[in-house]
């Protein structure tokens, strides 16, 4: 990985986190919920690659 794309993942983490956030609010505050549930996972993934694409 470039260390641009390194950064840029960085700058990212507040998004990812924040996703993450609205998701577990929307699964009743449960943690294990949120890290298993495959959504939000792919919309991780998808906010990352597309992050990366700019």
């Amino acid at each position: 990985m470039e260390k641009e794309s390194i950064y840029r993942c960085h700058d990212l983490g507040a998004e990812l986190v924040d996703t993450t956030v609205e998701r577990s609010r929307t699964l009743g505050n449960n943690p294990q919920s949120v890290g298993k549930d495959t959504g939000n996972w792919k919309t991780l993934y998808m906010t990352l690659k597309l992050g990366l694409l700019d």
